[in-house]
């Protein structure tokens, strides 16, 4: 009383009678269901991804080329200008923040340093208050604000 049982693996005849046969059949048959649903799975994520390319970002003829320069950002004109005019070798950082109100220059000063940055916040003050600048701040290495000055009076 051997039975052949088939499934996606092949055929095999089992000796031990057609119960066991048949539990070894229906479970081979499930595992046979769950190995397709990943295949098919995998296949289709495989084919879905396979749209990509990892040199997308590269322009190639077929793209169109940017025809106008960037948009300048707010305080740009204000940055160079800041920049141009400071002398110290402690600035490492001019830059416009606060909703292009606030000229922040950030230094390389220790928190002793305050009239250095007194004397930066100075030069900056000479150019920067123009549109809608209405501050200037000079930040020691610590990240501490060690001079302030606002549009009109001299800098603290």
């Amino acid at each position: 009383m051997t039975r052949a049982a088939t499934g996606c693996f092949g055929a095999f005849v089992t000796p031990y009678g057609e119960r066991f046969s048949d539990f070894l059949a229906a479970r081979l048959s499930l595992t046979c269901m769950k190995i397709r649903v990943a295949l098919v799975a995998l296949l289709a994520t495989v084919s879905l991804s396979g749209c990509a390319s990892l040199f997308d970002d590269i322009p190639d003829a077929n793209d169109a080329m940017p025809t106008s320069t960037p948009a300048p950002k707010c305080g740009d004109d204000t940055v160079k200008a800041v920049a141009g005019v400071m002398t110290s070798d402690a600035v490492e950082v001019v830059e416009v923040i606060g909703s292009c109100t606030m000229v922040s220059i950030l230094t390389s000063l220790a928190p002793t340093e305050k009239e250095t940055a007194r004397e930066i916040c100075e030069e900056a003050a000479k150019v920067a208050y123009t549109g809608d600048i209405s501050s200037v701040s000079v930040e020691g290495d610590d990240g501490h604000e060690l001079s302030t000055g606002l549009k009109g009076a001299r800098c603290i």
